[in-house]
């Protein structure tokens, strides 16, 4: 490149520009594989919903059906929306028969959820989860129960 500076003609080196979009070009590997590594580790952790039920004072426990397609999981949570709902326990049912019994006592507001339930053994197909709860605790109103599932 040619540029006038105080009368005088000057020829720039492009040489230094280069060596910028060489040392960009070998980084842009590194780069990708930690973007991706970052992004598999955020879906990693991430929460799917399994189902939901509406649940009144009518009854003290329910069933949610998932489906087997869903995969694998390693532990659950329940979140509740319109009432707040003292849990009991939940048994998780898995697609190969084996049942899960699971102590939850927790009393979780409107709007809130359980800790991470973890759930024994590998290869857990998830086919249904029973729900035990204080029917008491609604004064008539119905709460929303979800499930999700952390692979």
């Amino acid at each position: 490149m040619i540029s006038a500076q105080h009368g005088l003609a000057r020829i720039s080196d492009f040489s230094g520009e280069a060596d910028d979009m060489s040392q960009l070009r070998k980084m842009l590997p590194l780069l990708l594989g930690l973007v991706f590594g970052l992004v598999t580790i955020v879906l990693a952790d991430s929460w799917i919903m399994l189902g939901q039920r509406t649940v009144s004072s009518n009854l003290d426990h329910d069933s949610i059906n998932v489906s087997s397609t869903r995969g694998n999981f390693r532990s659950i949570k329940l979140r509740v929306r319109e009432v707040p709902v003292q849990f009991r326990r939940a048994v998780v049912h898995y697609g190969d028969g084996a049942d899960d019994k699971l102590e939850v006592g927790d009393r979780v507001p409107v709007g809130g959820e359980t800790r991470a339930i973890d759930l024994r053994g590998s290869d857990r197909v998830i086919r249904s989860i029973d729900l035990w709860y204080d029917a008491n605790s609604f004064h008539g109103k119905r709460a929303v129960v979800s499930v999700y599932g952390r692979r």
